[in-house]
């Protein structure tokens, strides 16, 4: 019986960035190679596109979550 993976072998990946424990590669296959750590994501172009812009808008968010909150203080200094 033949791996059902022997396709992907044939595939060759090209590095596009790596940052520590991740790492992103396109695959001759055209499928982009997602890895954090022990975990690959294969997507195609569209859905790579498409998660980067959900973690994207992710990490925006995360960031007024943190942001220190403003308040008006009127002139006399007193707080409105």
């Amino acid at each position: 019986m033949q791996n059902p993976d022997t396709s992907h072998n044939k595939c060759s990946a090209v590095q596009l960035v790596r940052f520590g424990h991740y790492k992103v590669e396109r695959c001759s296959c055209g499928a982009v190679h997602v890895a954090a750590g022990p975990v690959t994501l294969h997507l195609d172009e569209g859905a790579f596109r498409q998660f980067v812009q959900t973690l994207t808008v992710g990490i925006e968010q995360l960031d007024l979550l943190q942001a220190p909150h403003l308040r008006v203080v009127a002139d006399d200094g007193a707080s409105e």
